[in-house]
This record gives structure tokens, sequence and C-alpha cells, in this order.
């Protein structure tokens, strides 16, 4: 029960935010928060202080180590800025009540990019396990798909 209501509070917090002007001062979390995140209405990544701390990130580390890390997340924050959800904002934030395939921000070129893109995280999870004879279904699982594919993971895609 307590997390349904941490949830609808969460819910309604985003849904007042999407009303106003973003205030890049209030970050909605704790420094202290461990996790980075993506804000549509904001066009923002946030990594917490708390992220930017050992065992996530040291100055004793090899430097490979901490830009990899670091450098993972953030590619994969920037990725929902262009997944089937964040597509449907602006680059100002704001929400264009559109789906992707639609959306008068977008250029032909970037829809068909899209398209593309999103064909081919079809493709790449349209796969058959012969142990098991299952078969993943990616209509159902489409959007969910884009969204925790990384920068890295759609290399793929640029060679399928």
């Amino acid at each position: 029960m307590r997390n349904m209501m941490i949830k609808g509070f969460a819910n309604r917090e985003s849904l007042r935010l999407m009303k106003e002007e973003p205030d890049r001062a209030n970050f909605l979390m704790s420094p202290a928060y461990v996790n980075a995140w993506y804000q549509p209405e904001r066009n923002s990544i946030t990594f917490p202080y708390a992220y930017l701390n050992p065992p996530f990130y040291n100055l004793k580390y090899p430097q490979a180590f901490n830009y990899g890390g670091q450098g993972g997340t953030g590619g994969h924050e920037i990725v929902h800025g262009f997944d089937d959800e964040g597509v449907q904002f602006g680059p100002d934030g704001s929400l264009s009540k559109c789906m992707w395939h639609e959306c008068g921000w977008m250029t032909s070129k970037s829809k068909d990019g899209f398209r593309d893109m999103a064909q081919c995280v079809v493709t790449q999870y349209k796969f058959v396990n012969n142990h098991q004879n299952f078969r993943l279904k990616t209509v159902f699982l489409f959007p969910g798909l884009i969204r925790e594919n990384t920068l890295l993971e759609n290399y793929y895609c640029l060679v399928c």
C-alpha cells in the first residue's frame, strides 16, 4: 500500500510539472539517491552527487573505468529522449501530444531513422530458443525494448 501511495504521489508530481516552466535548480530527488535519470519534461539528465562517488566513480580508479561507467549511464539516459515516449516531448520539454510517427518537430529523415531503429529492435529481439521453443513476443515488449536498449547495444542496428 505504501508503495502505491509513493507511486501515486510521484505521478501527480510529474503531471504538475508538465504545466510549469522547468526549474533547473529542483532535481526532484535527494543528492544521496544513487541513480541517474532523464526527465523529458525538462529535457535534462541528472546525475546526483551520490552517483559520482565510490563504488560508481573514484579518482583512484583508472580513467577508462570512470569514463566508461559514467558515459555508459549517460548514453543510456540520452536514449530515453529518443525512445517511443521521449520523442513525444519537443526539444524544450513541451509535450507534443503525439505519437512518434506524427510528431511535428521531427523531420521526415528523423521519422525514417526512428522507424528503421525501431524495426531493428524488433528484428534483434525476434529469436527462437530451441531448448524451449520460446518466441519472444516483441509486439508486447516493443516500447520497453526500445527504452532499455543503450547506445552501445544499438550499434548492432547500424550493421543489421
